[in-house]
């Protein structure tokens, strides 16, 4: 596996044990519902990213195996996804990450969150599809919903039960429908911050 590779995976898997070694990825893989799915995207990516016939076959296996994990978390997210190292989802049930999302380092979400698309019809019937950006070190609480073409701010806190339609500004809390500004300059709340750099 490439050093970048293994290097996300040390990122996540020490999110979520404060470790980083091969062996509590390992660990985390057989004993860890949410953490598999995060194992088989990472997988996939790198498989995919080689040209060989074995590569290829082993991505078809990861990718089944990859829809099977998720299922069995109760999640849902391709393996394609664009998720930056140290990504830790907590719970997990009924969460949904749309394929074209783009998430940073660090980020921490929480059970039955959606990131999901928005759609807007212009005048001559064209539908465009919007998706969301998640910044680095975010922590989205239970069951909040983020849609459309918003970019979540570095550093920013997205309280349980929100419906998240604007853009977040990087260290500020937000909740609630409609959306509004809980608290700004806050510190960040990531659990074993993983230091990207060292990457």
């Amino acid at each position: 596996m490439s050093s970048k590779s293994l290097s996300y995976l040390k990122a996540d898997v020490y999110r979520l044990t404060k470790t980083y070694s091969n062996k509590q990825i390992v660990k985390s893989v057989l004993l860890n519902r949410n953490f598999r799915p995060i194992f088989t995207m990472r997988m996939c990516q790198y498989l995919n990213e080689k040209s060989s016939m074995l590569n290829k076959f082993l991505l078809n296996c990861f990718r089944v195996l990859h829809k099977m994990v998720c299922n069995k978390a109760g999640i849902e997210f391709s393996w394609q996804t664009s998720i930056g190292p140290g990504f830790c989802l907590t719970h997990g049930w009924g969460t949904v990450i749309n394929f074209n999302a783009v998430i940073g380092s660090n980020v921490t979400i929480f059970k039955g969150v959606i990131i999901g698309t928005k759609h807007k019809i212009q005048e001559n019937g064209e539908r465009l599809e919007e998706y969301p950006t998640i910044k680095d070190n975010v922590w989205i609480g239970a069951n909040s919903v983020i849609i459309g073409n918003v970019t979540i701010g570095e550093g920013a806190i997205i309280a349980p039960l929100s419906m998240i339609y604007k853009n977040v500004g990087a260290h500020t809390a937000v909740g609630c429908n409609p959306q509004k500004i809980l608290k700004e300059n806050i510190i960040e709340d990531v659990f074993n911050k993983f230091d990207i750099k060292s990457i």
